[in-house]
């Protein structure tokens, strides 16, 4: 399903649990996962509001092989990076 989504958006590298990879994961219990009531928050510049939605069942969120979230609370690493797609050289 990951990988499919990847390929779609030319993100080589991710989408499969393969070595070489990015190991973006979701560590969940399947009994227990599911929504929360959503919320708004205003944390972006400026004050503006967002909706924000979290849920419980999820154990720990992994980003490229590192542990951002981990039992609701964040680890307080930034493992990440904004990812774009390929522009075909055909349109540069």
């Amino acid at each position: 399903m990951t990988f499919m989504i990847a390929s779609i958006f030319e993100l080589p590298g991710r989408g499969l649990l393969r070595p070489g990879y990015a190991a973006d994961l979701v560590v969940f219990d399947p009994a227990t996962v599911g929504p929360c009531e959503p919320e708004v928050v205003h944390d972006l510049p400026g004050g503006e509001p967002r909706l924000l939605q979290r849920a419980t069942g999820i154990h720990a969120t992994i980003v490229n092989g590192t542990v951002l979230f981990e039992n609701g609370e964040h680890t307080g690493v930034y493992p990440g990076r904004v990812l774009r797609r390929a522009v075909p050289a055909a349109a540069r």
